[in-house]
């Protein structure tokens, strides 16, 4: 079963995260969180042979497992990890993939509980207790 909420799935991502990726890709600000950053430095760590760029097939399931637990589609997680290999081909440092620009064109996670619902929610809520107060009040002065 996959994380429900974004904190749970920041988590994952975060727990995944080796030991030897930067502390710049490590220590990602939660208002700033890009899954997809993180994803790719976790990437990073898995691939092999210099500008051969491979990943082997087991570490790629678990990379797989891993992106599906911070709430990306398989396709991104299989472009991301393109990209990461993409950087190794092309001699670039691997410890900058999780700053790729290419990383904007990764559509993220959607929020189970949009800004817009949550916000329609809490104007019912205060709109049904403004309303009880009124009521409680017509009857106490009644």
């Amino acid at each position: 079963m996959l994380p429900k909420r974004n904190t749970e799935r920041r988590d994952v991502a975060t727990s995944l995260r080796p030991r030897n990726v930067p502390e710049a890709a490590r220590e990602l600000d939660d208002a700033a969180f890009n899954p997809a950053q993180a994803f790719a430095a976790l990437v990073a760590t898995h691939v092999e042979g210099g500008r051969a760029a491979i990943v082997r097939p087991e570490n790629r399931r678990g990379l797989m497992r891993a992106a599906a637990a911070a709430g990306l589609r398989p396709f991104d997680a299989t472009l991301i990890i393109a990209m990461v290999q993409d950087r190794a081909r092309r001699g670039e440092p691997l410890a900058e993939s999780g700053t790729d620009p290419r990383l904007v064109a990764v559509k993220l996670p959607e929020s189970k509980f949009p800004l817009a619902t949550v916000a329609s929610a809490a104007l019912t809520v205060t709109l049904a207790a403004c309303i009880f107060a009124l009521a409680i009040g017509w009857l106490a002065g009644a």
